[in-house]
């Protein structure tokens, strides 16, 4: 069972070392707002359907691609952007437009122009943006190249050409800008490839003709394209090879010559059944049926379905998780395959204390990682520290650990490295050891200590700092380091010098190893308010909106703050 919540507070009372009153550290409001507000943005980037998985450091801000189709999908659903959402969406694509100093993609530009299209968004200035990036893509031939496909075959310019036609279209019915940028030449080069293009794939040809329909063009659909579009819907389903994209293109293509080949027709219950049973337990799709979903074949299911005239099963869930993809910046963030995490579930359910937040872990959540992970010893190679975070959750007896952790011994004894990922797990290793409580455990414990004793007796050594906070940790906990020592090494005036040398987790982790140092020794009070400063930049930095962090560096963050809020 997990331990109640009201001891978290305890817990990183005795963990830190920002208990004594006279160096408490005061955050205001609105930085422990900020942190909040990031940590439950985080949580819900990471969840699973079972805790939480290892965060992508570089996913935590969204991206266009991403924002473009989860707005499709929710425009499918029905959802109306709130208005804090829509000018954050806004903000960033004026700035993606007007700022940005190489020549964008007509890709990006069609995505700019389809979210401006869903959000409603009145920006005169930005449709003129786009338009006036749009003609570096136009060629004297009439059709539209993309900075990615400068070495693309000739036929390969039908999709961003459609793009073009589509924003130009969109800009002359939607907005006050007046201009037209598409030419005669543009309509002879779709017109041409629907003609005499033998190789020109469905996908290209429904998308000429759409094209060639918000030119005006008239009678369009000739014989040919009926039978190239009847043979392709003839074509047999492959149970082992469906996908979304070409369920789409059967829906998409039948929708066009339906009224004239009247013989013609899909398996609509086949596409409705198959699309039902893939659907994954957030509410979404993948597009080619896999276990995890993603935000173009979310999309995918959802219109079709919706063209299909069929419900949408679980639509309120889909478009709840959706939402929970909304990163730092505002904008929606890539949806990846997800590798479930020990510490970060661990992580969120501390952090979920200290910001007074209901956890998210429900009774199948942790009897999933109960059963799954702590009764399979299915740790990582971290397992020292994720051994000791389960016995802070469950009420497990740590010789329940007991070969893992002898084993774990046996490799630290060999190891004779001194790097802080290193001496970390040795700490934490000496204090499982140490729980143990048996004669062997504690003979193993001091075997580990003796590799660190002498270390100390000289400053001329490669240690770094932060190897040396940790080592003198591990000598404190078997009473085998002078206090004075310590004290002499810390209060020496290169030291913030070389804390300042790390930046992010390392510097995080430096913090909260010197918390625990301060909350046993003497440490000049000049040393302890630098410190607090570096820990005060920390938190400012931390606390602005589009900077990422890890869940354990949040963690440790709130670590050295204790239960100042």
């Amino acid at each position: 069972m997990i331990k109640r919540f009201s001891l978290l507070f305890i817990i990183l009372f005795l963990l830190i070392g920002c208990s004594k009153e006279e160096d408490k550290i005061d955050i205001s409001e609105s930085i422990f707002k900020s942190l909040k507000d990031k940590f439950t943005i985080i949580k819900n980037i990471s969840k699973m359907e079972y805790g939480y998985a290892v965060e992508q450091y570089s996913l935590q801000n969204g991206i266009l691609y991403s924002t473009y189709y989860n707005a499709l999908l929710l425009s499918e659903l029905n959802y109306d952007f709130e208005s804090i959402q829509r000018d954050k969406i806004e903000q960033y694509l004026v700035d993606f437009v007007s700022i940005n100093e190489e020549r964008l993609s007509v890709y990006d530009l069609y995505y700019v122009t389809k979210i401006i299209e869903i959000l409603k968004l009145d920006n005169s200035y930005l449709i003129n943006e786009i338009l006036t990036e749009l003609e570096k893509s136009k060629n004297k031939a009439g059709y539209f190249e993309d900075i990615h496909d400068k070495d693309a075959d000739y036929e390969n310019y039908i999709l961003p050409t459609y793009y073009a036609i589509y924003i130009n279209d969109f800009s002359k019915k939607n907005s006050n800008v007046d201009r037209d940028i598409i030419e005669s030449n543009s309509h002879n080069f779709l017109l041409n490839q629907i003609n005499n293009n033998e190789e020109i794939t469905i996908q290209e040809l429904l998308y000429a003709i759409d094209g060639l329909r918000k030119l005006n063009s008239h009678e369009i659909i000739n014989e040919s394209i009926v039978k190239k579009l009847t043979e392709f819907l003839s074509t047999p389903y492959l149970e082992n090879e469906i996908n979304l994209f070409d369920f789409n293109t059967r829906v998409l293509a039948y929708d066009i010559i339906k009224n004239i080949n009247k013989n013609v027709s899909i398996d609509k219950d086949f596409i409705y059944r198959s699309i039902l049973s893939f659907q994954n337990f957030d509410g979404g799709w993948n597009a080619f049926f896999d276990n995890f979903s993603e935000e173009h074949g979310s999309y995918l299911a959802v219109s079709i379905l919706n063209k299909l005239g069929k419900k949408i099963p679980n639509d309120q869930i889909l478009i709840k998780n959706t939402l929970k993809k909304i990163g730092l910046n505002g904008l929606f963030v890539p949806n990846y395959k997800k590798e479930f995490s020990f510490s970060n579930t661990y992580f969120v359910y501390k952090l979920n204390g200290f910001f007074e937040l209901e956890t998210d872990l429900s009774k199948n959540d942790i009897n999933w990682v109960y059963e799954n992970i702590v009764t399979k010893k299915n740790l990582s190679i971290n397992s020292p520290i994720e051994i000791y975070y389960t016995l802070d959750l469950f009420d497990v007896d740590v010789n329940h650990f007991n070969k893992e952790i002898y084993e774990l011994t046996e490799e630290s004894i060999k190891n004779t490295e001194f790097n802080p990922h290193i001496v970390y797990r040795d700490y934490y290793l000496i204090k499982l050891l140490t729980k143990m409580g048996s004669r062997e455990s504690i003979n193993y414990s001091n075997v580990i200590v003796d590799k660190y004793i002498n270390i100390p007796n000289s400053y001329d050594t490669d240690i770094e700092t932060l190897s040396m906070l940790m080592i003198f940790l591990i000598l404190m906990e078997k009473d085998r380091i002078n206090e004075e020592v310590i004290i002499k090494y810390i209060n020496r005036k290169d030291f913030i010098d070389e804390i300042n040398k790390y930046e992010k987790y390392g510097l995080l982790l430096t913090l909260d190893v010197f918390s625990k140092l301060n909350y046993e020794f003497r440490i000049n009070k000049t040393i302890i308010e630098k410190v607090n400063d570096i820990y005060k930049e920390q938190l400012e930095f931390y606390s602005k909106e589009e900077v990422p962090i890890y869940l354990e560096e949040l963690f440790l963050l709130i670590n050295f703050m204790g239960s100042n809020k």
